[in-house]
């Protein structure tokens, strides 16, 4: 009995591994995200201020529509957010103008502001249009962190990077950015 309790538990393990592996392959074709993410990512849309048309959030598995999105954290800005709004939309529009094949969003999410922040960020959405400024609001405080999680996960970008609203970070360090991350993704490559 020695010999067929071996060759019946090897089938049985064979078995379970062939099952696992449709599993984690039905998972990995899917987006690798766990089912409820998947339908919270899916149900949640950008308004459009100017039309007041839902527009559907993208998710960071889809294909990349943008070069590049900025994500800026946003509770109780709203009078740091226009200065580091207009500096950043500035720089954006003059780089997409010398280089064509240069896209961007700026995604603000508003983390549950108490004050006017989501107006003035809805005021840059009408002024720049939802293809190139997003607001998402997320209703109450998460923290930073979680503003910052939900912004990249409804982000267009191929890069994607973190603008605090404060000026902390100077979006003209940008191109500085950019070239340090090819030289890196080079060094991996080769």
């Amino acid at each position: 009995m020695g010999p067929l309790l071996t060759l019946l538990v090897g089938q049985v393990a064979v078995l379970g591994l062939g099952i696992a592996a449709v599993f984690f392959e039905h998972i990995r074709k899917i987006g690798c995200m766990h089912s409820l993410e998947r339908t919270a990512v899916s149900d949640a849309f950008f308004e459009d201020p100017g039309s007041l048309k839902k527009v559907p959030c993208p998710s960071i598995f889809d294909p990349a529509e943008k070069y590049i999105s900025l994500i800026v954290p946003a509770y109780n800005e709203e009078f740091r957010l226009p200065e580091a709004l207009t500096e950043t939309l500035n720089y954006l529009k003059q780089r997409s103008a010398a280089d064509k094949s240069f896209s961007y969003e700026v995604l603000i999410v508003d983390d549950g502001s108490t004050d006017r922040t989501s107006k003035v960020a809805f005021e840059y959405v009408k002024k720049h249009n939802i293809d190139n400024v997003r607001v998402l609001l997320l209703g109450r405080n998460h923290g930073k962190g979680e503003a910052v999680r939900k912004g990249m996960l409804h982000s267009r970008g191929e890069l994607l990077l973190m603008l605090d609203a404060d000026g902390a970070t100077q979006v003209t360090d940008l191109a500085k950015l950019e070239a340090q991350v090819c030289h890196k993704l080079n060094q991996i490559a080769y």
